[in-house]
């Protein structure tokens, strides 16, 4: 699933990055070059209107154009490539909006600003590239058959009873009564807990194996949650979801429901 629309919450921080991105490139260049409020207001349309489809769309395109989490040569040329065929569509489409719609003061101004404009748009497009770069390695492997997928690590004979994390000189201690839910992100874990996020450089397997059975379920390959922290499992469509204390929602798969009614006895 695309990274940008994994759960609502990430779905909703997406938009309102999308609005302050559109806002802040439009009302910029606007004030800038001294463009009158209703091109300013019709170009933040335009960008958004490109923008937002085509940031989901680049995901299903690198996934393919990238199988793994390396890039060579021909597929740095194929991302530059496909960069250029985005900005010109983006770019492309705003000029003809401007040319037949503002005057002709107003489009020698925004012509003014176009290379500053398509700088920025680069800008943006590789920072699309790096954030969805982490999980390329992720859906690769969860593609994989059974029989290839890399090995994991060997676990140890008891179950863990806390989580250490290292940042920089200090390590924090993550007792595991604190932690709401672990949720897969390229090559670490998140862990989530009342206070917020942290990651640990593991997988998910390795949680899955070594937390204890009676305490945490992995409901979907991307989420392992803590039996403690679910409220209430509910249907949106046909999709089954558990409800946490903290009120977020995390979708189940066919076999975590599964396995969820039988450790709940349900």
């Amino acid at each position: 699933m695309n990274p940008l629309i994994r759960s609502k919450s990430v779905l909703w921080k997406f938009l309102l990055l999308s609005l302050c991105i559109t806002l802040t490139y439009t009302f910029s260049f606007g004030f800038a070059f001294q463009l009158p409020i209703s091109c300013i207001l019709m170009d933040a349309w335009i960008y958004a209107t490109a923008f937002i489809p085509i940031s989901l769309l680049l995901w299903h395109i690198i996934r393919y154009t990238i199988p793994n989490n390396k890039y060579s040569l021909f597929q740095i040329v194929l991302l530059m490539a496909l960069g250029l065929a985005v900005l010109g569509l983006v770019h492309g489409l705003e000029s003809l909006v401007w040319y037949f719609i503002c005057s002709n003061c107003s489009f020698e101004a925004y012509l003014q600003s176009l290379s500053i404009r398509i700088l920025f748009s680069v800008m943006v497009y590789v920072i699309l590239l790096m954030y969805y770069k982490p999980y390329l390695k992720t859906e690769t492997e969860e593609h994989l058959p059974s029989e290839t997928k890399i090995p994991e690590e060997i676990p140890p004979q008891a179950p863990i009873e806390r989580i250490s994390i290292r940042n920089g000189q200090k390590i924090k201690i993550i007792p595991l009564q604190d932690i709401l839910y672990l949720q897969a992100e390229g090559d670490y874990v998140a862990i989530i807990t009342g206070e917020g996020k942290c990651l640990k450089e593991q997988t998910m397997k390795y949680f899955e194996e070594n937390l204890p059975k009676d305490r945490f379920i992995r409901i979907h390959r991307s989420y392992i949650v803590a039996v403690n922290a679910i409220t209430r499992i509910e249907k949106d469509k046909q999709q089954q979801q558990v409800m946490l204390i903290n009120k977020e929602r995390i979708k189940i798969s066919s076999t975590g429901y599964r396995i969820l009614k039988e450790r709940l006895g349900l």
